[in-house]
């Protein structure tokens, strides 16, 4: 299990199959409510297990919790030997710890985290509305992620999201595809996101820091607390030529983080 990966509202465990035989991956995240929910959540009350079929490769269980915000369990193989296991039996197993545990009464308040963290910083504070209109064509009401710690802004057919997370050193990991620059004295990577629509992303470096908590077993001992901005088109020829702009949205960024 590694508590200090992804979003602060996340955690990822990391099962390895019967006779090393390949690893599954299990993303536990708390958001916030769906903005076009199926079935309305009631008030106080909580929601029915979601199941959605599995799709692009992964199995996805999800909960509305009494306030709303929602509990989403994600688990995908991480290598093509583990591409035939029960990925719906990890997420359906890990669902039903959370619901142990909410049964047992209010989640705990976790340790405060350090007063440098991003975790204090509201994602949407970042960009301006003449940063974000000059994008978008239009001001636009941003949409406020869980916890403050995404925000998105969407007028057709652009859309802008700034999210942070904590990973390990980008800058000498050859996984994080992209190029290595300088944003004011900050390090950070830029690159077109594969898949989906045409996107480019910068991930800029806020922290580099020594987690308190153990982190998974052969992973670097440091973490990095980054900030993303991502420009979104669906009318691009492709991610690439949305560099330049997610680069003048990262220079604004850059000046407004403490």
């Amino acid at each position: 299990m590694d508590p200090e990966v992804l979003n602060f509202g996340s955690c990822v465990v990391t099962t390895t199959l019967t006779g090393k035989t390949g690893q599954v991956q299990t993303r536990l995240d708390l958001t916030g409510p769906l903005r076009y929910p199926p079935r309305p959540p009631v008030p106080g009350k909580i929601g029915e297990i979601e199941r959605p079929d599995p799709h692009d490769g992964s199995c996805e269980r999800a909960i509305s919790l009494a306030d709303a915000n929602r509990v989403v369990v994600t688990s995908h193989p991480l290598d093509d030997r583990a591409k035939d296991a029960p990925l719906c039996s990890f997420s359906e197993s890990v669902l039903s710890g959370v619901l142990t545990t909410l049964a047992n009464g209010p989640l705990p308040r976790r340790a405060q985290l350090p007063e440098w963290s991003l975790a204090h910083v509201d994602a949407c504070g970042l960009l301006d509305d003449a940063t974000t209109s000059g994008v978008l064509g239009q001001a636009k009401k941003p949409d406020r992620g869980f916890g403050g710690w995404g925000c998105t802004w969407e007028h057709d057919p652009r859309t802008i999201t700034v999210e942070y997370s904590r990973e390990w050193p980008i800058e000498a990991d050859e996984d994080v595809p992209g190029d290595r620059i300088r944003m004011g004295n900050r390090n950070a990577v830029v690159a077109p996101v594969p898949g989906g629509q045409p996107e480019c992303a910068v991930m800029v470096v806020h922290h580099v820091y020594t987690p308190a908590l153990p982190v998974l077993n052969g992973t670097p001992p440091d973490r990095e607390e980054v900030a993303k901005v991502s420009v979104e088109d669906t009318t691009a020829a492709g991610g690439d030529v949305l560099c330049a702009t997610a680069r003048s949205l990262a220079e604004v960024l850059v000046r407004r983080l403490p």
